[in-house]
């Protein structure tokens, strides 16, 4: 680990922790103490009051660093914009040169990248983005929260060498359940379908030589009310053995 990640992973630390004592702030003042209870939950206030001295006493210590760090890393983030942007692909214009890859594996940008501050700075962006203050904020919430997922993965992977720790993201596992579901529903209908058609043609009434039209309407309408009743059936049995 060279001096520069050492850095970075210092940051995003610093980040994480602010983001922890200002979430649990925000929910002592406007939901526990008000609606739920003044004493701290799981620890005794005098545990909780040397935690949070702790805490206070490190971002004490760190804050002005992280602020000149992050002051830096906009730095770096704008000259990510600017290289993605104005640089064209490896092709004819570059001389199949890849210029864009050689300028983004310049240091500090490749572990800028792996840890997400420039992910988390363009997602701050589009939070200040919105219109609706409440939207902002629950968006803001979610940027620092997914960035504190994201990099306590990689801290205990990087403390824990010999375990892979996967905090699914929730789109993706949301995604993958959606899947199972459909491929659950495909195959419970087909063999609906397939039920249906085997009662449908063992009860339905065929037409006879020489019927009337009024006779052929009564008919159908008895078959249509077999067809119903058959379809009722086969749903019924899947739903209890759902």
């Amino acid at each position: 680990m060279n001096i520069i990640y050492l850095t970075i992973l210092f940051s995003t630390v610093i980040i994480i922790l602010n983001f922890s004592v200002i979430s649990v702030g925000l929910f002592d003042f406007f939901i526990r103490i008000p609606f739920i209870s003044q004493q701290p939950f799981l620890v005794p206030p005098c545990v909780r009051n040397t935690i949070d001295n702790i805490k206070l006493n490190i971002l004490k210590f760190a804050n002005p660093i992280l602020l000149v760090l992050i002051i830096f890393y906009i730095i770096f983030y704008i000259i990510y914009l600017i290289i993605i942007t104005i640089i064209p692909d490896t092709g004819i214009q570059t001389f199949f040169i890849p210029l864009k890859e050689l300028l983004l594996s310049i240091p500090p940008l490749p572990d800028l990248q792996d840890f997400g501050i420039f992910k988390l700075f363009e997602c701050i962006k589009k939070a200040f983005g919105l219109s609706s203050r409440l939207d902002a904020f629950i968006k803001l919430n979610l940027c620092f929260l997914n960035f504190s997922r994201d990099n306590i993965k990689t801290i205990l992977n990087m403390i824990f060498k010999d375990t892979d720790f996967k905090l699914e993201d929730d789109e993706q596992g949301t995604s993958n359940n959606n899947k199972k579901i459909e491929k659950v529903e495909s195959i419970v209908n087909k063999q609906i379908k397939e039920d249906v058609n085997i009662c449908y043609k063992k009860s339905r009434i065929p037409y006879k030589i020489g019927m009337t039209e009024i006779e052929k309407q009564k008919i159908d309408y008895s078959n249509n009310q077999t067809y119903i009743k058959c379809k009722a059936n086969s749903i019924g049995k899947y739903i209890r053995i759902i």
